[in-house]
């Protein structure tokens, strides 16, 4: 599965495991089917760098880009509904990311300022927000129930309420920099949040406050996942990926490219959010892995590694991709 445009910076997976969609930095969003590594349908943004997420069902794809959120329908790719985000002279209108409520009617929008929309995904309309998070939006994600929105900014996590807009309890500290990524566990009572101070850290996610061991990376952490069955915990660095065992008393040792055909430590390599890799992208290692037969199991810490390190923030785009080619199978 190869783009023959620009390079790819953003990845979806639907949750039966059966179609792919990425994106690219020229706007160009493709749907591949996962068994036959065939091209299934094509469209193109009406601007460059779109944010993807797939509805709950399978049915829709949102795609954010500057001051404007498309929603797409899976089978015909045509768009269902058009949201204006932000005041046309907001020069923080720029989408940058997106995540559907668990029962699939509402969509969450995190800005390159500090604002967070929600909008109802029928009517399009505004129903909460703009919620003030006080510095650039990098993740957002629902809880389980769908009461409660948390997001992700510099070096703080927030947790609103739904319903709404106001803030439950403190910010949550404890990052020293960007976090790139959040993860809630199966059960919904867990938090994992991924960094570029190179740890994942954990979290209670009613109260806030630390839990267990953090996990320490030679380099920048962009993504975290549970596995779905809350056993595992995966994050990526910037060169590899990683396999834990919760809770948390040991790592796995596990070489994904060797694994996986074609992919090599650039696969990891991302300048973007966790927006950029969608959560359940790493979810579906999960099934790969399982396909292949391969049993995980915990034996030792990973290997180390150098980490290059950026200084540049998240909002600051690159033309480098998520994958380091156009290529992503």
């Amino acid at each position: 599965m190869e783009h023959d445009s620009g390079s790819i910076i953003n990845l979806a997976v639907t949750r039966d495991g059966t179609k792919v969609i990425s994106s690219d930095e020229e706007g160009r969003i493709k749907l591949w089917d996962v068994e036959s590594h065939k091209l299934v349908r094509e469209w193109t943004c009406s601007a460059g760098y779109p944010k993807i997420t797939i509805s709950p069902d399978d049915r829709f794809v949102a795609v954010g880009s500057w001051g404007m959120v498309e929603i797409y329908s899976m089978k015909g790719g045509q768009v269902n509904r058009s949201i204006d985000v932000g005041d046309d002279d907001d020069e923080f209108a720029s989408v940058w990311c997106i995540s559907f409520s668990p029962n699939g009617d509402k969509l969450a929008c995190g800005s390159i300022g500090s604002n967070i929309r929600v909008y109802d995904v029928k009517t399009g309309a505004l129903i909460l927000g703009p919620l003030d998070h006080n510095y650039n939006i990098t993740c957002l994600l629902w809880s389980r129930d769908g009461d409660r929105l948390f997001s992700a900014s510099y070096e703080t996590i927030r947790c609103w309420n739904a319903k709404t807009g106001e803030q439950i309890g403190h910010r949550w500290t404890g990052q020293t920099d960007w976090i790139f990524s959040l993860s809630l566990s199966p059960d919904g009572s867990i938090l994992a949040s991924a960094s570029k101070d190179k740890y994942v850290r954990f979290w209670d996610a009613t109260t806030g406050d630390h839990i267990g061991q953090h996990l320490q990376h030679d380099g920048s952490v962009r993504v975290v996942s549970f596995s779905p069955s809350g056993e595992f915990v995966a994050s990526i660095d910037e060169k590899k990926i990683y396999l834990w065992r919760v809770p948390w008393r040991s790592s796995v040792t596990l070489e994904i490219d060797c694994i996986l055909s074609g992919l090599t430590p650039s696969y990891a390599t991302t300048s973007t959010t966790s927006s950029c890799c969608t959560l359940n992208t790493v979810s579906f290692l999960f099934d790969l892995l399982a396909k292949s037969g391969t049993t995980v199991s915990a034996v030792r810490p990973p290997h180390r590694i150098s980490s290059s390190g950026g200084s540049n923030p998240p909002y600051h785009q690159n033309k480098q991709s998520v994958f380091g080619s156009r290529k992503f199978w």
